[in-house]
């Protein structure tokens, strides 16, 4: 060979120049990301440093777990991650559910901002998904976890639960996606809490047909009255149980839900749903489910705890 002969590139040589470029863009796309998420959560969303600080870490987490980036990332991925912070790193539950939810909030972030699906898209040939729905992520079973009993609401307190779901909602409706639904069905759902004092199981049985009128009050419509199943004795399992409904501003929130909410939730496959409030899947809205949402709307309205 000649002392300064050009050596040609190699096909290998090729391909390491070609995955270097490819890895580098990757991680400027997911930093980019990360910077805009951290400005929406500390300006946008007015959250406190330590609150961000943390939703970082978790994303953070699972991207150097999966070895992934947030386009590429699956439910084998999830799942392989919550396996792994129980199973060898022996967290909490109460910390696991933080670890999901900032995931969760995470992607939410990311497919409603166009500016990054079209990247991930153009460079990348993916889409970013959401990938953790209700029945992906790890609800609050309360009732088993607390250690003492939580004092009831104060008249102020129940007032601004309602006024966060109605400033969530009203925040959501710019742009219609399943979280506004979810917030609708929500607001549907405890005010009927509020207005009948069901427990949360036996508001998770409702059905569609669970109410009717009560002559006494014509006033209230089709919803004057409600059937549902209880809690029974020590090991006798649900009891029927029904009940009068005074709330005169119960009939139209569940006539604006059944009309213009609930039918939304329904799936093709699964049309004769009869449960009253439905889930994403187009099922029966959980226990769990509900005390989930429960404890949401309570970290939104700053009362946890």
């Amino acid at each position: 060979m000649k002392k300064n002969a050009v050596i040609p590139l190699h096909s290998n040589q090729e391909v390491i120049r070609t995955t270097s470029t490819k890895e580098t863009d990757a991680t400027i796309l997911f930093e980019s990301m990360i910077d805009g998420f951290t400005k929406n959560r500390s300006g946008t969303k007015r959250n406190v440093p330590k609150t961000v600080k943390g939703d970082i870490r978790s994303v953070r987490r699972l991207q150097e777990h999966s070895g992934k980036y947030p386009w590429e990332w699956s439910l084998e991925d999830w799942d392989n991650w919550n396996s792994e912070l129980v199973a060898i790193n022996g967290i909490s539950a109460a910390t696991q559910r933080k670890y999901q939810g900032s995931v969760k909030t995470f992607l939410k972030y990311l497919t409603t901002r166009e500016v990054f699906q079209r990247e991930a898209k153009q460079k990348f040939g993916k889409e970013i998904v959401q990938i953790i729905d209700e029945d992906e992520a790890l609800a609050h079973i309360y009732e088993r976890e607390l250690k003492e009993p939580r004092p009831a609401f104060s008249p102020d307190q129940i007032e601004l639960f309602f006024q966060t779901i109605k400033s969530e909602i009203l925040f959501e409706s710019s742009s219609p996606t399943r979280v506004l639904l979810n917030l609708q069905r929500d607001f549907a759902m405890f005010y009927t809490i509020k207005a009948t004092g069901l427990r949360a199981g036996s508001t998770s049985a409702l059905n569609r047909h669970s109410f009717s009128p009560n002559p006494k009050m014509p006033e209230m419509g089709n919803f004057g009255a409600y059937s549902t199943v209880g809690k029974g004795s020590k090991g006798s399992g649900p009891k029927p149980i029904g009940g009068l409904i005074d709330d005169i501003k119960l009939p139209p929130i569940l006539e604006w839900y059944i009309t213009h909410v609930r039918p939304l939730f329904i799936k093709r496959n699964n049309p004769d749903e009869k449960a009253m409030f439905i889930s994403e899947r187009g099922t029966r809205l959980s226990y769990a489910s509900l005390w989930d949402r429960f404890h949401k709307i309570l970290e939104k309205a700053d009362l946890s705890g």
